[in-house]
């Protein structure tokens, strides 16, 4: 555990410092990570992948402020149950970090809230017997269960605040869907989820947590691997917390990210990336700024694809991404 967090979580330098952190408004501990187009494949997975937040705060919109890093490492896998189930399982490891004056640093790190979701296909194909044409829509439900720890404390004894901290204290209700259309080599994929507190473990209550994403994609096949690049918007909003007494008015709002990536599959491995660059925020009453966001991953594909009479034309080659000389004749790429 401890190597895992020296080699993705440290070595972040860490601004100036505020009486506010950038998370006790955005709720970073009830974040989460996307799939993308991984959902659509018909395997079982295994990866990692790093994802890493940053904010520039400025308390009540004065002062020089601070900016915040939040980064995540999950380790993640999913189950497929035939061609039309998936059970997915996330569970992350996080590490938020502030510099404060005189070389005083604060950190909370731990496991964060596992979360476990199952999601069924809908919409396997558009157009039978049309290959050009491809349609997937999946839609999810679960759960994100209050394993992550809600009593860190900084260095002189302090509680640090619950956005700060690993976990969220609460059991939250999730649902999602995600949708793509496909012509020949280009498509767009569509995402969407929401995060709904239903019970809670302490005083504090985070706000419902709504996320909206779309990524234009194109694919080139070279060899045996497949390169999708994409670009890609997104909007996530946040209402405002509860603190056990008062509505937090310093909490919730919304902002708007544009951004790139590649996903590479090769052998049965996939690997990508991404990075997002925010547009438009309103996030704390504009007390809280976001900068660019980076993410990372690697997935393997296990065990052999199952013969089933279901035939649903995968997004991503059709060995799905398990390669041999000759697989190119029959893939959709």
């Amino acid at each position: 555990m401890k190597l895992l967090y020296s080699m993705v979580l440290y070595g972040v330098q860490l601004l100036l410092p505020s009486g506010l952190w950038a998370c006790d408004i955005c709720g970073c501990a009830a974040g989460n990570a996307q799939v993308g187009i991984l959902a659509l494949t018909q395997r079982h997975l295994a990866g990692i992948r790093w994802h890493s937040q940053a904010y520039r705060s400025r308390p009540h919109g004065s002062g020089e402020g601070a900016i915040e890093y939040f980064q995540t490492a999950d380790i993640w896998g999913r189950w497929q149950i035939g061609q039309r189930l998936q059970l997915t399982a996330n569970i992350p490891l996080r590490n938020n970090m502030r510099q404060l004056g005189g070389g005083l640093r604060q950190t909370a790190a731990g496991l964060g809230d596992i979360n476990v979701q199952t999601h069924v296909s809908i919409l396997p194909v558009l157009w039978q017997g049309n290959t050009n044409w491809q349609q997937f829509l999946l839609l999810g439900a679960g759960m994100v269960l209050p394993s992550g720890s809600t009593n860190k404390t900084d260095g002189e004894g302090t509680l640090i605040h619950a956005n700060a901290q690993p976990g969220s204290g609460s059991w939250n209700a999730l649902a999602s869907f995600t949708y793509m259309l496909k012509y020949k080599a280009v498509g767009v994929l569509a995402e969407g989820s929401t995060q709904r507190p239903v019970a809670h473990t302490g005083a504090y209550e985070f706000g419902r947590r709504n996320m909206y994403a779309a990524r234009f994609f194109w694919n080139k096949k070279i060899r045996n691997s497949v390169y999708v690049p994409f670009l890609s918007v997104q909007t996530e909003h946040a209402r405002r917390d509860f603190d056990g007494e008062t509505w937090l008015s310093e909490s919730g709002g919304q902002a708007q990210f544009v951004g790139g990536g590649l996903d590479l599959f090769t052998g049965r491995f996939t690997v990508s990336g991404s990075v997002q660059v925010p547009v438009y925020s309103n996030l704390a009453q504009g007390y809280v700024t976001p900068q660019t966001r980076v993410q990372i991953g690697i997935a393997l594909a296990l065990g052999q694809k199952k013969k089933t009479p279901i035939v649903i034309p995968p997004p991503v080659p059709i060995e799905d991404f398990i390669h041999t000389h000759n697989s190119h004749k029959n893939s959709p790429f």
